[in-house]
């Protein structure tokens, strides 16, 4: 399981540093009508009890990869507030409500895992943990499909597309990007890591780029690993380069 499907926010408070540390597993939950529960493993290695505080919304990412959160009483869970004491665990249950028709595509969500600060005010830095689990509802049976819709660049940034037909949620664990000369010879490359595409769903991924790049390429090829489907897309510096610094 990766480390990368967590994200970790972290909010400053006026309190004491606290000695609570969670420990959180799995970092990922998938439900369908075959699996219609788990649980999440919250274990509590540091020296202070932990108050925390479950919640879940429906979770949608617009092109840009910008998320957007909404209210959702598809998912029941328990419990919603927990306290842990040092060295103790808690299991968070987690299952879908209702037990519809198979969907045609997957949904998706957040279970959130916030860190309640302490009762007692002291002064100093306190640091309290957001964690949001990916946790998604989907068909019994996957499909992988996908494309690099396009490649541009515009000044000293390029825009890559890549589309994500299949019915759940995508991991791109590679993406490497090189721009080659006439002669191909490479002129530019880099490689990135990306979080989830969602199903069924576009996602842009923007790469700055040295400026005049445009000038000196001939060709750019991209390769995208999209949840161990392999794409590949070549493009001729006309179709790439949306507005080219004069020579």
């Amino acid at each position: 399981m990766r480390r990368r499907s967590l994200f970790l926010i972290l909010l400053f408070e006026t309190a004491a540093a606290s000695g609570a540390t969670l420990n959180v597993y799995p970092l990922k939950i998938v439900l369908s009508r075959r699996d219609r529960s788990s649980s999440v493993s919250l274990t509590n290695v540091g020296n202070e009890q932990a108050t925390v505080q479950v919640t879940v919304r429906k979770w949608r990412q617009d092109i840009q990869g910008t998320d957007a959160f909404s209210d959702t009483d598809d998912i029941v869970f328990f419990p919603k507030i927990v306290i842990i004491p040092a060295g103790q665990k808690q299991i968070i249950r987690v299952g879908m409500r209702t037990i519809g028709e198979d969907p045609p595509v997957e949904s998706a969500y957040r279970l959130f895992i916030d860190e309640l600060p302490l009762s007692q005010k002291v002064i100093g830095v306190r640091m309290t943990m957001r964690l949001g689990i990916p946790l998604f509802i989907g068909p019994t049976r996957t499909t992988k499909s996908g494309a690099i819709d396009s490649v541009s660049v515009r000044n000293d940034q390029m825009t890559i597309v890549v589309r994500n037909s299949g019915n759940s949620h995508a991991h791109i664990s590679s993406m490497t990007i090189i721009a080659l000369d006439a002669k191909r010879g490479q002129v530019f490359r880099t490689d990135r890591r990306e979080l989830y595409v969602l199903g069924a769903s576009l996602r842009a991924f923007m790469v700055k780029v040295p400026t005049g790049l445009c000038n000196a390429t001939a060709t750019v090829r991209v390769w995208v690993d999209l949840g161990g489907l392999q794409l590949y897309k070549e493009s001729p510096r006309d179709a790439v380069c949306v507005a080219r610094p004069a020579s």
